[in-house]
């Protein structure tokens, strides 16, 4: 405990016991706080993203997405083919397991 206790760490009760510590006790409850952080975060992230491949798609360079979006060009270059590869996968014919294509 010697390190710790000058960062305020204080042990709580004993876990093996079902008691809950300080620590355990703020992270539960600062769980949803952080969960609705976190899918907010990737919402952004989301809009971003398609934000970025429409800028490519509209003619924009990699490093001009890139230069606006704070993104690196290599970051963009990685959300756009990406993109590319889920638009080919959805246009591409759908097979069942067998192998026959299915409508």
């Amino acid at each position: 405990m010697g390190r710790l206790s000058g960062l305020g760490y204080r042990p709580g009760a004993c876990l093996a016991c079902g008691l809950m510590t300080d620590a355990l006790e703020q992270l539960r409850e600062n769980r949803p706080a952080l969960e609705e952080w976190l899918e907010g975060l990737a919402k952004a992230r989301a809009v971003m993203a398609e934000l970025v491949v429409d800028a490519w798609s509209e003619g924009a360079t990699l490093r001009e997405v890139a230069a606006v979006s704070g993104y690196s060009h290599q970051r963009v270059h990685q959300i756009v083919r990406t993109a590319a590869r889920d638009t080919a996968r959805t246009l591409a014919p759908q097979t069942s397991v067998g192998g026959a294509e299915v409508a």
